[in-house]
């Protein structure tokens, strides 16, 4: 009991610091739980059993490139997101722009558009056009693309 008088405060400051690291850990546990796996988890085991190929990537971007209205165009896949990249030339307006999502669409099957999302980014050459660039999303449930608003 001497010892216990002695150092009270001690051992006060020693207990509460064990609960708050228990606490800590448990508070990490409750956020981070589960993270053994990749950083996506087990969202991406569909794509495995329907992989977008480079020839697939090849023939989207062939498929956009064939109506000459773009000057690169780049097609990455990230996990479950098929981004698409459009440098289009200069003559081009809006609405020819937003058009060449649907080359993008005409390639993919029935299996891939219900499994991917797309995003298309659209951009010129010319900087001084302000309706550009715009970016257009289209969901796997949606048949259509979603544009940001028009400037």
């Amino acid at each position: 009991m001497k010892f216990i008088k002695q150092y009270k405060f001690t051992i006060i400051v020693v207990i509460l610091f064990i609960a708050v690291m228990v606490a800590c850990f448990m508070l990490f546990g409750l956020f981070a739980g589960g993270s053994e796996g990749g950083i996506y988890g087990t969202r991406l085991n569909d794509i495995k059993d329907v992989p977008i190929s480079s020839g697939r990537k090849k023939e989207i971007s062939d498929n956009v490139a064939s109506l000459n209205r773009s000057s690169n165009v780049s097609v990455i896949v990230r996990g479950r997101i098929i981004n698409v990249l459009i440098t289009c030339n200069d003559d081009v307006n809006l609405n020819d722009a937003k058009d060449l999502s649907n080359k993008i669409v005409e390639k993919l099957s029935d299996d891939e558009k219900k499994l991917y999302d797309i995003q298309v980014f659209i951009s010129k050459n010319n900087k001084e056009d302000l309706s550009f660039p715009i970016i257009g999303y289209r969901h796997h449930n949606k048949d259509g693309f979603s544009w940001n608003a028009d400037r």
